[in-house]
């Protein structure tokens, strides 16, 4: 039985549904992070305008609020995005057949995990999470094939985060900006408006930065393993040692995965909209290469 085969049982599904809802609901915790930075900013303008004296002590509050809400979420979504590692790693594993993972050998999740989370997928992600690897090329050694898969995953997770960065950076731009215009017009006291600036400004600005950071570093994991797979597959080496190489890329992507959670799901939808046949046709190209580089080597 080959990956495409693989890839639409049931039991492969189910991980893949229940590790894509797991995932979701680390975002989730993430979004009420974001929502819960607006009633600092509106009491701290409130401070500002109504009692100036203490404006520095609101640019504070707002400061520490911040850190305060980051605290707070921060361990309910390690705890899903680690739920959601696993799981996407059992489907990796199973589907490429590789070993069992040396990284994070906490065994198999509960079969009752993956039942909740797997049924309250969407039918028509249910679907799609059908076929997956469905359009791996079928004529390529499963040793060549599966590190193809394992590019795919690390090209895909590189190219949504770039498009994730650059919704933080315009996201922060335009927050910034329409305070500043709506200070500015509000013809305060100049000793005022630089307060009036920060106070509800820098929450916004640290989430930003945090939120880019972690991602170009994520950002150049992800393309390293992508280089690694990428030289892997034009590697003169047999099946056999190509295996074990391949077992070792997935500890890192599991790795990569456990502590980098991709960027939210409409970026994806968003990311693949705007280059529709991109993955598929390079791809085809890599694997065009592959065939050519097999038969320099028979």
């Amino acid at each position: 039985m080959g990956i495409r085969a693989r890839t639409s049982e049931e039991w492969a599904v189910r991980r893949l549904c229940a590790a894509h809802r797991l995932y979701s609901l680390s975002k989730a915790w993430l979004v009420w992070e974001m929502i819960s930075l607006a009633p600092p900013l509106i009491v701290a303008a409130i401070v500002v305008v109504v009692v100036p004296e203490a404006s520095v002590l609101a640019a504070f509050g707002s400061t520490i609020s911040c850190i305060l809400s980051q605290t707070l979420f921060e361990g309910r979504r390690t705890r899903y995005r680690k739920l959601a590692s696993r799981a996407s790693d059992e489907y990796d594993r199973y589907v490429l057949g590789i070993s069992k993972n040396r990284v994070a050998p906490d065994g198999e999740l509960p079969p009752e995990i993956i039942a909740k989370h797997a049924s309250r997928v969407p039918s028509e992600w249910r679907t799609r999470a059908k076929g997956w690897y469905s359009d791996v090329p079928a004529d390529l050694p499963e040793s060549r094939a599966r590190l193809l898969c394992q590019r795919q995953n690390c090209a895909i997770d590189s190219g949504v985060r770039h498009e994730y960065i650059s919704w933080v950076v315009g996201f922060g731009t335009a927050a910034v900006a329409t305070i500043s215009l709506a200070v500015v017009t509000a013809g305060l006291p100049a000793d005022l408006v630089l307060l009036m600036l920060v106070a509800p400004s820098l929450p916004i600005i640290l989430f930003c930065i945090r939120e880019v950071r972690f991602h170009r570093q994520a950002t150049d994991r992800v393309e390293k393993l992508a280089a690694i797979a990428t030289q892997l597959l034009h590697a003169e080496k047999p099946d056999a040692e190509l295996l074990h190489d391949s077992a070792q890329l997935q500890d890192e992507i599991t790795a990569h995965r456990r502590e980098d959670p991709p960027p939210f799901e409409w970026v994806y939808q968003h990311h693949r909209k705007r280059h529709p046949d991109a993955s598929r046709i390079a791809q085809e190209e890599l694997a065009e290469a592959i065939r050519a580089r097999l038969s320099e080597l028979t």
